[in-house]
């Protein structure tokens, strides 16, 4: 059970992916659940960066909580500030979940893009493409 606190793609067939990908995808995935304890996800984004050194690792992976992001992700406050650690584009994907929420609870049409597909990337990708071009 460790092995998996450590590095969640432990169970994947096609083999480990980074630590690094691995705490984006679980902190995606606790932003687009509206109501989770940013306590949770902190305690869980330090252990994978505390596994022991034998632990399998890709190339670049940070694994200690000495570093600048170790510190950034001891220090965070909310969900939000655990995303800011993590860089500006994930502090971006969870405004957009934020916003997305927003306009599901009260205009749920509009909260639908072109496509009709309501998921948070897009809406990332649409205000990064307005933003950051």
């Amino acid at each position: 059970a460790r092995g998996a606190q450590w590095n969640a793609s432990i169970f994947r067939a096609d083999g480990f992916h980074s630590n690094n990908e691995v705490r984006e995808a679980f902190l995606q995935k606790c932003c687009w659940m509206s109501k989770y304890p940013y306590q949770l996800a902190k305690f869980q984004l330090q252990e994978m960066m505390l596994a022991p050194s034998w632990f399998h690792r890709a190339p670049g992976d940070v694994m200690t909580l000495k570093t600048d992001l170790g510190r950034a992700i001891q220090s965070a406050k909310s969900l939000r500030g655990l995303c800011e650690a993590l860089g500006p584009s994930m502090a971006r994907y969870h405004d957009a979940c934020v916003e997305w929420r927003a306009k599901r609870g009260s205009e749920a049409k509009e909260a639908l893009d072109d496509n009709g597909d309501e998921h948070p990337f897009n809406l990332m990708h649409r205000h990064a493409s307005s933003t950051c071009m």
